[in-house]
C-alpha cells in the first residue's frame, strides 16, 4: 500500500530525525519534491522523499512498492504466502517445515546467505535462528500491565517535577492514591502525579528464563544449496534442535538497499528513505548546496527524562546510511532495570548495555544487522571488535551509554555533541 503527497519540508524525529528542505517548482515538467508513504511493509511505515519530474512519480512509486511487497512477503514469519504468490516459500513456511529440504527463491537465498556471513563475522552476535527465543521475551514485554496489587513492584520515573528513578513496593492502592514502601518508610502519592511502570515480577521473569533455557541453538544450523547452471534452483535445509528464523533485524535495511539501488539506477540522486526512524538511507539534499548537499541528522537523547537535553548530538551526511538500535519503545522493568526487546544470542537474555547504538555505513542491510549485533555486545567486546578485529566493515559507530555519555568510533563523520 502507498500514499502520495507533495511537501515543502519534512522533519523526521524519534530515534533519528533529518532536517531538510526541498524546493517545489511551478511547472509540472520540472523537478518537484514528492513524499511517498509505504504502509504495512515489514511491520513499519517507510517514508521516501525524492526529487523527480511529476510524470515519473506513478511508475517510480509502483516499482518501489513492488520491492517492499516482495521482501515483506518473503521475510515474514507470521503468515504463509498467498495462493497466487509468485514466490515459492517464505520464512513462515521454512519455519513450518523444519528439518526438511525445501526450495526457495533466489532473493531469499541471497538474503539468508548474507545473514550467515554476518553471523560469522560478528562471532554469533547477529543470529537469525533466535525466533523462538525472541518471541518468548517479546510476549512478556508486550503484555498489557495488569491491575496494580499490594506487593507489586513499580519503577517510578518521577513525582510531579522531581526525578525519582527507583523501584518501590506497593503498600496500598486505590483509584486516586498509592502508598509505596521505601525501606522502612511508607509514603503516599496521588497516582495521577506519578510517572511509573509496573515491573515484571520475579516469578514471571524466572519462568521466561526457564523456558529459554530449554532451547539450545548452538547445535542447530541451516544449509543453503543450489542446483543447475543456467536455470539454477535454490534450497534450504534446517537441521539440529528445532529453531525458527527471525530476520526482522535486517529485512528493512535489506529492502531499503534494493530501493536505493533502484533509485540510483534511475538517475534519482536527491532522496531520503526512512523506515521506522531506525533504518535510514540518504542521497543528496538538493536544498543545501551551501552545506555540500548534506543532510543534518540528530540523535535523540534516550534519557531526556533526566534533563532538558533532548538531543545527544548532530552530524552532517550524504550518500550514506544510518541504523539505530535502542530500548526506547519495547521494554518493561525488572528490579529497576529495563528489559528490552533486544535479546542476546549468547545467553538468550534481554540486554541493556547502552541507551542506543547508531551505525553509519554504505550498506544499509549490513548496518541494520550490525546495530542489533553491537547492542548485544558488552562494551569491552564491542570496543575490541571496532578497534582490533579485522572485520572488514567500512562503518562508523556512535554509542549513547546508559549514563548519557557518548562514545564515538568515527573516521570521516564529525559528531557535534550537545552538552545542554
Amino acid at each position: 500500500m502507498f500514499k502520495m503527497n507533495i511537501s515543502l519540508k519534512r522533519m523526521v524525529s524519534l530515534f533519528l530525525f533529518i532536517i531538510f528542505t526541498f524546493v517545489l517548482s511551478s511547472c509540472s515538467n520540472e523537478i518537484k519534491s514528492f513524499n511517498l508513504i509505504f504502509d504495512e511493509y515489514m511491520y513499519t511505515t517507510t517514508f521516501i522523499d525524492i526529487n523527480i519530474e511529476q510524470d515519473r512519480v506513478e511508475e517510480i512509486t509502483e516499482n518501489i512498492s513492488k520491492i517492499y511487497s516482495k521482501y515483506n512477503d518473503l521475510t515474514t514469519k507470521y503468515q504463509p504466502l498467498d495462493e497466487n504468490s509468485p514466490f515459492i516459500n517464505n520464512i513462515f513456511s521454512i519455519n513450518l517445515n523444519f528439518g526438511k529440504k525445501i526450495e526457495i527463491d533466489k532473493e531469499l537465498y541471497d538474503l539468508l546467505l548474507y545473514c550467515k556471513e554476518i553471523e560469522n563475522k560478528t562471532d554469533g552476535y547477529f543470529n537469525i535462528k533466535m525466533g523462538d527465543i525472541i518471541e518468548i521475551w517479546k510476549n512478556l514485554i508486550q503484555e498489557s500491565e495488569a491491575e496494580l496489587r499490594i506487593g507489586d513492584n513499580i519503577f517510578v520515573y518521577q513525582y510531579l517535577d522531581t526525578i525519582i528513578m527507583k523501584t518501590f513496593k506497593i503498600n496500598s492502592v486505590n483509584n486516586e492514591t498509592i502508598s509505596l514502601e521505601n525501606g522502612d518508610e511508607v509514603e503516599s502519592y496521588q497516582k495521577n502525579d506519578l510517572v511509573f511502570f509496573k515491573e515484571i515480577s520475579s516469578i514471571e521473569y524466572q519462568e521466561n528464563v526457564d523456558r529459554v533455557n530449554e532451547i539450545n541453538i548452538e547445535n542447530s544450523s541451516y544449509v543453503l544449496e543450489t542446483n543447475g547452471y543456467h536455470d539454477k534452483t535454490y534450497y534450504i535445509t534446517t537441521q539440529g534442535q528445532r529453531f525458527s528464523f527471525d530476520i526482522d533485524a535486517i529485512s528493512k535495511g535489506y529492502a531499503n538497499k534494493i530501493v536505493e539501488m533502484y533509485l540510483r539506477e534511475n538517475g534519482i540522486l536527491n532522496f531520503s528513505i526512512n523506515s521506522g526512524n531506525s533504518s535510514i538511507s540518504l542521497g543528496e539534499n538538493i536544498n543545501r548546496p551551501e552545506e555540500n548537499n548534506q543532510f543534518i541528522v540528530s540523535i535523540k537523547n534516550p534519557f531526556n527524562y533526566r534533563s532538558n537535553k533532548t538531543i545527544s548530538g548532530t552530524f552532517k551526511i550524504k550518500n550514506n546510511n544510518i541504523s539505530t538500535t535502542g530500548n526506547y519503545e519495547q521494554f518493561r522493568y525488572f528490579n529497576g532495570k529495563k528489559i528490552s526487546h533486544i535479546i542476546s544470542p549468547i545467553n538468550y537474555l534481554p540486554v541493556d548495555f547502552y541507551g542506543s547504538i547508531t551505525v553509519i555505513g554504505e550498506d544499509s542491510s549490513l548496518i541494520d544487522a550490525l546495530s542489533t549485533a553491537f547492542y548485544s555486545m558488552p562494551l569491552e567486546k564491542l570496543e575490541y571488535f571496532l578497534t582490533q578485529e579485522d572485520h572488514g566493515f567500512q562503518i562508523e559507530v556512535i554509542i549513547v551509554n546508559n549514563d548519557g555519555m557518548v562514545d564515538t568510533f568515527l573516521t570521516k563523520t564529525n559528531f557535534e555533541e550537545f552538552n545542554s
